[in-house]
């Protein structure tokens, strides 16, 4: 393969890894050619078997629910189980090796483009990430949002990426918006004027709270015991990352951020609103992050999720802001189950959540007509 020039490194590299998998444990080779576990399904348990140690490869459970997983829910189940056996020397040490090996490169590219490659430590990567993200969902919302189709926004989702960016790398993680526009700057950065042909995009018509900072919302679940240091063995974990090394939760406990405790019944249920309020409050945005960790469908990453209610606000059936009828789901999931008029729900063999058609009760009535110009913008 590595002679014929006709096959990638990643494809090399993964084919081997499937081949030392299956001699270590004959019992993938039976599921694959069972049809039980598809060359990507084998390929992430390849993955979590080399940062576990070797213990993914040999544990049936794990093999097991990465099969009935299916391709989009199997990294999910590699997360979590590389998190159980996370420990804290382990992971450590394994951030100090990122950490020695940190790099940036600067290069061009086959299409003409410059690029920059920074290879580091996870939790240094996903912060940025996390960061270039969130102001990416500004700029969305500022071009367009959901009021304008998709094929007519200025700028694609990787465009207002790289524009997040480089505003934040001029600008800095902590810079305060409002400031900037008090500078007379547009709070979309000038990146979203140039990309509009004909001058700047106009604002979303649907209402949406300002944003204040660009600084993302970064979840950490540690254990009292862990914090209080009677359980030192123990990982952190940040949600949508993994296990965390000790010196990055110490440099997080040191900063100006918000601790907050949070106590699970048996169900791991902190939060119950009913009937008050539809929209999911921020505490239990950030119980449904510690408890789902990723879309519970298709495992995106808990950045690009929301709270969707199992039975929807207004069906006829009237869902409740509960947090036992609340789950985490993406954008692109949320849009499916609405608008083919679905209902989520958990398997109670496997435990997983899974699509069904919606019974007339569970089903929500059409959003109302997109407001034309001169209307007050949509406050939903």
């Amino acid at each position: 393969m590595g002679r014929s020039g006709k096959v990638s490194k990643t494809a090399k590299k993964n084919a081997v890894a499937r081949a030392k998998l299956n001699a270590k444990n004959p019992a993938i080779t039976d599921k694959i050619a069972s049809e039980e576990l598809t060359d990507e399904q084998v390929d992430v348990i390849a993955d979590a078997d080399r940062k576990t140690d070797g213990a993914a490869g040999v544990s049936a459970e794990f093999i097991d629910a990465v099969a009935n997983a299916g391709v989009d829910g199997a990294r999910g189940v590699a997360a979590d189980f590389v998190t159980d056996h996370a420990n804290a020397d382990g992971t450590q040490t394994e951030h100090d090796r990122q950490r020695l090996l940190r790099k940036a490169h600067k290069f061009g590219t086959d299409r003409r483009t410059e690029a920059i490659m920074l290879d580091g430590d996870k939790a240094s990567i996903n912060k940025l990430w996390a960061a270039a993200e969130k102001r990416a969902d500004d700029y969305y919302r500022h071009d367009g949002g959901r009021d304008l189709a998709i094929d007519k926004h200025p700028r694609t989702r990787a465009q207002r990426l790289f524009d997040a960016i480089v505003d934040i790398v001029e600008d800095g993680l902590s810079v305060n918006d409002s400031a900037r526009n008090a500078a007379g700057g547009d709070p979309a950065s000038s990146h979203a004027n140039a990309a509009a042909p004909g001058g700047s995009p106009s604002g979303s018509k649907r209402h949406t709270p300002k944003v204040t900072s660009v600084k993302p919302t970064i979840v950490i679940a540690a254990t009292l015991d862990k914090v209080s240091g009677l359980d030192p063995d123990a990982a952190a974990e940040m949600v949508g990352t993994g296990p965390i090394a000790d010196s990055v939760l110490a440099e997080y406990i040191a900063a100006d951020v918000d601790i907050v405790g949070m106590i699970f019944g048996l169900d791991g249920q902190p939060l119950w609103l009913g009937r008050s309020t539809r929209l999911a409050s921020h505490a239990q945005q950030l119980a449904l992050i510690v408890r789902d960790k990723r879309c519970v469908l298709c495992g995106a990453d808990a950045s690009l999720c929301k709270a969707h209610h199992i039975m929807p606000w207004n069906a006829p059936a009237k869902g409740e802001t509960d947090i036992t009828k609340l789950v985490l789901v993406c954008d692109s999931c949320h849009h499916h189950i609405h608008d083919n008029h679905q209902t989520i729900y958990r398997d109670p063999g496997s435990r997983r959540w899974r699509l069904r058609p919606a019974l007339p009760h569970k089903i929500a009535p059409s959003r109302p007509p997109k407001p034309g110009d001169g209307q007050a913008p949509q406050r939903t």
